[in-house]
């Protein structure tokens, strides 16, 4: 876990830990309280951000008010590795689908960030 302290017991960027959503989709994770997925925008890598680039990354600086707020925010991304032409918008929010619900197995708040809100409302149909 990570967490940048600017002064004593303050942190600006809450702790951070990552996983796989169905061994597929990586996510970071930050915060305490019901999850609320956050279907990350485009991007030039499917990875998650490591060491120090994680206190950058505008996901966690920008989503630590709702982790705040008393949600626990999961940052989803892209599988890595998706070939060129090969995978549909379809067939990248059947993963997001069976990922939720092998992780939660119960309806969860979405927000979808760029291209990925065709992600959040296909899961809300």
């Amino acid at each position: 876990m990570i967490g940048v302290m600017t002064q004593p017991g303050r942190s600006v960027v809450p702790e951070v830990w990552e996983g796989t959503l169905a061994g597929r989709l990586p996510y970071i994770a930050f915060g305490a309280g019901p999850p609320l997925i956050v279907f990350r925008g485009l991007g030039f890598s499917n990875t998650n951000p490591t060491g120090f680039q994680r206190c950058l990354d505008p996901e966690v600086r920008l989503r630590s008010p709702l982790a705040r707020g008393g949600f626990t925010v999961y940052a989803v991304n892209r599988p890595p590795g998706l070939g060129v032409g090969t995978t549909t918008t379809a067939d990248l929010a059947t993963d997001h689908a069976r990922g939720l619900e092998a992780e939660f197995g119960k309806p969860v708040d979405i927000l979808g960030i760029s291209k990925e809100v065709l992600f959040a409302y296909t899961e809300a149909l």
